[in-house]
């Protein structure tokens, strides 16, 4: 059987997060059902909706595990679930297939070891702690994402 590239992608992640929540010991309270929003986001196209897909999924896998709400959650959940796009973008061949900036800037974060400051600096919750590369991150920021925009494009949720 073969599969048209994005849906590797895809199969990969849902194997992934698959395996990554099967190793959670923890009991689950409820069974929340992940629903997609198939119509969320039209501008992406399929290469740019699988990293987004990947990011919702693994977000919401982590934000189950640690008993947590979309609206309060641990920043590891955050941290965790850009890391995998960035990894994703990594593992493409084909990175012409990303009309968007975002991934390959969101790599580049990746790469340079500074996605906690990141992920504090563009999506803080209160009870975040502040990491200690915040103002070097700042300072690389300046050169590496001058016209960077942050985004976060959830295309589905646990419900």
């Amino acid at each position: 059987m073969e599969f048209r590239e994005p849906m590797k992608s895809f199969l990969i992640i849902l194997l992934s997060v698959f395996l990554f929540s099967c190793a959670s010991t923890k009991e689950q309270a409820n069974h929340l059902e992940f629903m997609m929003y198939s119509d969320a986001h039209p501008e992406l196209n399929d290469a740019e909706s699988s990293l987004w897909f990947g990011y919702s999924f693994g977000l919401g896998i982590c934000i189950q595990n640690e008993n947590a709400s979309y609206d309060r959650y641990p920043m590891k959940c955050e941290v965790s679930a850009r890391k995998a796009m960035a990894q994703m973008y990594e593992n493409e061949t084909d990175k012409s297939k990303y009309s968007n900036s975002y991934p390959k800037e969101l790599f580049s974060v990746y790469r340079a070891g500074f996605m906690e400051a990141y992920v504090w600096s563009n999506n803080q919750q209160k009870d975040w702690k502040r990491p200690k590369n915040t103002d070097e991150f700042q300072t690389w920021a300046i050169s590496n994402l001058k016209s960077h925009i942050p985004q976060q494009k959830f295309m589905g949720k646990f419900q």
